[in-house]
């Protein structure tokens, strides 16, 4: 984090979104800070936002207080998973 001390930035968001949108405990947010391919860092929060206008508000602030945004999907995609899909799109 290169912005505002955590606690600082972190109380802002949550006045920001709504509180079902956003997990701060390190136990809640530790399955988004991993991935398949054994990378791995500590999320300080985790937004999981119901619609457009939580995205764009989020990722203002995150730009207007340098603080680091990393998207996640579903968080893993086998590769089976992911050509099912792409050849079904393209038929």
């Amino acid at each position: 984090m290169t912005g505002k001390n955590n606690h600082s930035w972190i109380k802002e968001l949550e006045r920001l979104v709504d509180r079902s949108e956003l997990l701060t405990e390190p136990e809640a947010c530790a399955p988004y800070g991993t991935d398949k391919w054994f990378a791995s860092a500590q999320p300080d929060a985790v937004v999981l936002p119901l619609s457009a206008v939580t995205i764009s508000k989020v990722l203002k602030f995150a730009s207007e207080n340098r603080v680091p945004v990393t998207a996640r999907g579903a968080g893993v995609c086998p590769c089976k998973w992911r050509d099912r899909n792409l050849n079904r799109t393209s038929q």
